[in-house]
């Protein structure tokens, strides 16, 4: 499956995605996270509520397990 990066995203933690998949950087150095959505348009409702919002990525739970991790 194709990986391409979003220019839109402001999250730090995040990689890169596909079709209907997040990458994004675990609670260590040494984990990525990589989370399935049902849909295309379910990743881009996350994107959208989280990773393109520089006032709300923090609020993600992928965001707060990495954060945590640091």
């Amino acid at each position: 499956m194709k990986h391409y990066v979003s220019a839109e995203v402001k999250c730090p933690f995040y990689t890169h995605e596909d079709a209907c998949e997040l990458h994004c950087m675990g609670f260590s150095d040494s984990v990525r996270v990589h989370v399935c959505f049902g849909s295309k348009k379910r990743k881009e409702e996350h994107k959208d509520k989280y990773c393109h919002d520089i006032k709300r990525y923090a609020e993600c739970p992928l965001y707060k397990s990495a954060a945590e991790g640091e």
